[in-house]
């Protein structure tokens, strides 16, 4: 066989691997979703663990009580949250007169405009749709379609709490395996290093061992630098919110912190809400698209200052890679993989910096200069000048 044979061959094979990975991951997202939670959660709690370790504690102790301060942390916050919540419903009412208001001014100034533009969609949709033929037993004198009429079904409020509860139970039993995953993850770390480190030790033992030490490292240090710029985000919000005299600041600066580790959309989703909430309690709409203007103006603050100083080159991946990845684990797990692009992406990265086969990423997705050889950058110009010349002939 020769070896133009043999690389198509290879790289055949290599995409076919590709495909069944990707296939994989998609029909077992079930499955993987809870554990890759779960390790991420292992990768944030585990140099706390440590740091009780090296002070004298044991390690059962350690860990028990770093999940139990993050019991309590979690806790306090979902508590927090909820308190807020039901104060602001509590509020919601005082505030339906002016909302009924701003409807009545927003229907009142731009009712005409609505209906021209209605009725022009509606003309020019009317021009589109070809008439329909008379049908033969119109022609023929013969009996008239029955009409239809087609009811919705009534609501159902038990229908409606076994899909609420059936959601609840589904989240609250991911959670739970979730944890349990997690404290198992930090007492047993080291032996499940040295299981995977014994997989790989019988054709690269060393190569094995640095993408573990590498992977662990980024993805640890690149969690505890985001949480603590989105701690920063949400409290500098909290703080801007109080100051312009929004209604629970606390809540919303607490939720901008949480929604912030959502890329690209969190910040907007943080924003809106109260937005919509001084819609309801202001009389005009500056004050809402001013909570636009400065939650943004926050977010480009710490991309362009923060990030870089804190990150570095923590996540070893360039800013086209994150949206990539960011479209790309979303749809492949949904919102639960936009959240957890950017480190599932650092970890595909460190295995194509150490993975033959698999170079192709770290080409693709690392933030590191891939420059042409000076012999390559002139095949590629004589390739291009020739493709020039058969074009122009």
């Amino acid at each position: 066989m020769s070896e133009e044979q043999t690389n198509k061959n290879g790289k055949s094979l290599a995409l076919l691997r590709i495909v069944v990975v990707v296939a994989a991951l998609r029909f077992a997202r079930s499955f993987l979703i809870p554990v890759v939670l779960a390790v991420l959660l292992a990768f944030i709690l585990a140099p706390l663990a440590n740091l009780l370790r090296r002070t004298g504690v044991r390690q059962c102790l350690s860990n028990a009580t770093v999940v139990l301060l993050s019991f309590i942390v979690l806790g306090g916050l979902g508590s927090l949250i909820a308190t807020q919540l039901v104060g602001l419903g509590r509020q919601i009412p005082a505030y339906q007169v002016n909302i009924d208001k701003k409807m009545a001014s927003i229907r009142a100034s731009s009712g005409g405009i609505v209906k021209r533009i209605s009725s022009v969609a509606h003309d020019f949709s009317e021009e589109l749709t070809p008439a329909s033929p008379p049908s033969a037993e119109n022609k023929s004198g013969g009996m008239r379609p029955v009409p239809v009429e087609v009811r919705q079904m009534p609501f159902s409020p038990v229908a409606f709490l076994q899909t609420v509860l059936g959601s609840v139970v589904d989240f609250l039993i991911m959670f739970v395996v979730v944890i349990v995953f997690v404290i198992f993850m930090l007492g047993q770390r080291e032996d499940l290093r040295e299981r995977l480190l014994r997989l790989g030790r019988e054709r690269q033992p060393s190569v094995t061992s640095t993408m573990l030490d590498e992977a662990a490292n980024r993805v640890s240090r690149y969690l505890l630098a985001q949480l603590a710029v989105n701690a920063a985000y949400g409290l500098l919000a909290g703080v801007v919110i109080y100051f312009i005299g929004v209604p629970n600041p606390l809540l919303w600066g607490v939720l901008a912190a949480i929604l912030r580790f959502i890329p690209y959309l969190g910040i907007w989703v943080a924003a809106l809400m109260p937005a919509a909430l001084t819609l309801a309690v202001e009389p005009g709409f500056a004050k809402a698209l001013a909570i636009f203007g400065i939650y943004f103006g926050i977010d480009m603050i710490f991309y362009n200052f923060v990030e870089p100083f804190l990150y570095g080159k923590t996540t070893g991946l360039t800013p086209l890679a994150v949206l990539a990845a960011a479209l790309f684990w979303t749809w492949l797990w949904g919102p639960v993989g936009l959240l957890l692009s950017t480190p599932l992406t650092v970890c595909f990265v460190v295995l194509g910096r150490n993975v033959p086969d698999l170079s192709f990423l770290g080409i693709l997705l690392s933030d590191e200069p891939q420059p042409l050889s000076p012999p390559q950058r002139v095949l590629e110009r004589l390739e291009r000048e020739a493709e020039s010349d058969r074009k122009a002939a």
